[in-house]
């Protein structure tokens, strides 16, 4: 059951790591820096990371509470 867990807990590490690495690989930072800057998808994308960063601290809440 130990095993299981283990290798269930670095599959998710490893799926939910690709995410950001595939996507800092295709897009360019200059390029991202400067529509960041003139304010053309930021705005857009700026609302989804705090969306996920939200849904990732209710999450860590509840397992913490569950946890207890």
């Amino acid at each position: 059951m130990a095993a299981f867990t283990v290798l269930v807990s670095i599959g998710c590490g490893l799926l939910l790591g690709l995410a950001p690495a595939l996507h800092s690989r295709v897009s360019r930072l200059a390029e991202a820096l400067k529509d960041t800057a003139r304010g053309s998808d930021g705005r857009r994308s700026q609302r989804l990371r705090s969306t996920l960063v939200v849904a990732e601290v209710s999450l860590a809440v509840v397992l913490l509470v569950g946890a207890g």
